[in-house]
């Protein structure tokens, strides 16, 4: 995981400076990236992929629950720990399209 989060990050700061941040030797970063991709990462690319479709699907109102039952019904048995992982690392957050149109909820009686 810290690898990758170097690999993602990699425009803005050096390598460098970043394993030594993270405790890292450079070689164990590159070593890293030659490596061949694992067969659960592929599994969980793949994974992801079928998640974010479900998501975008159900208007961001799935969570790890109703995204495991969506899955089962397409053969896929999968934890819900798994799911929210998976989630996570793609960036999905259920439950941001709530709105209350009426200013009666408790969304009228917070302070800005």
């Amino acid at each position: 995981m810290k690898y990758a989060w170097i690999k993602q990050h990699e425009s803005q700061f050096s390598v460098k400076s970043m394993c030594r941040f993270m405790s890292l030797s450079r070689s164990a970063y590159y070593a890293w990236l030659e490596r061949p991709q694992t067969a659960i990462e592929k599994d969980d690319a793949e994974l992801v992929e079928v998640i974010k479709t479900l998501f975008k699907k159900s208007r961001k109102n799935y969570g790890t629950r109703r995204l495991k039952e969506a899955l089962i019904k397409r053969d896929r048995q999968v934890s819900r720990r798994r799911i929210g992982r998976l989630m996570e690392v793609a960036g999905l957050v259920f439950g941001d399209n709530y709105s209350d149109a009426g200013g009666t909820g408790i969304r009228s009686f917070q302070t800005p």
